[in-house]
């Protein structure tokens, strides 16, 4: 964010891909909804809802004890998750609240970072943005293991 050119930053995973009409009716959506943070609808690769794309989390559990949203349902800002597949967010905001950099891919530091940053901002879905998931991944991440050596800074 500190090197960004511009004050809208949407951060995403390479798996995904925005359908033609994304920007367009991101454009759209913005003229109508001032947003500090924008989740979207994201669709599988069999073309079903991705299991935790606008939803929700109880405060005390993990976010795989999830609660679906609808896309126009913003009044659950307290306990909404932001998926970090994919999101928009201001310049300025992601540098007063930064994501946590010591966690890493499947330690949930964006559940960590939806709980810290609720308080402070409205979250919004642009519901007529849609994201697509070129595969399946979803249990890929059991089979990767991280590399915590320092071999490769020898």
């Amino acid at each position: 964010a500190q090197q960004a050119t511009y004050d809208r930053l949407c951060l995403l995973h390479d798996y995904l891909w925005l359908t033609p009409d994304w920007a367009t009716n991101l454009q759209s959506f913005e003229a109508k909804h001032p947003w500090s943070v924008l989740s979207f609808p994201q669709q599988r690769s069999d073309g079903g809802r991705f299991w935790y794309d606008w939803s929700g989390f109880e405060k005390s559990q993990e976010i795989y004890n999830r609660k679906f949203y609808t896309y126009t349902d913003w009044s659950h800002n307290n306990d909404t998750y932001i998926s970090g597949n994919i999101f928009c967010v201001h310049r300025q905001f992601l540098l007063e609240y930064p994501l946590d950099e010591k966690l890493v891919h499947m330690q949930q530091e964006d559940l960590e970072w939806s709980r810290r940053v609720s308080p402070f901002t409205h979250f919004k879905c642009a519901y007529n943005s849609l994201v697509c998931h070129q595969k399946e991944h979803r249990d890929q991440h059991f089979f990767i293991q991280l590399d915590t050596s320092d071999k490769h800074n020898e």
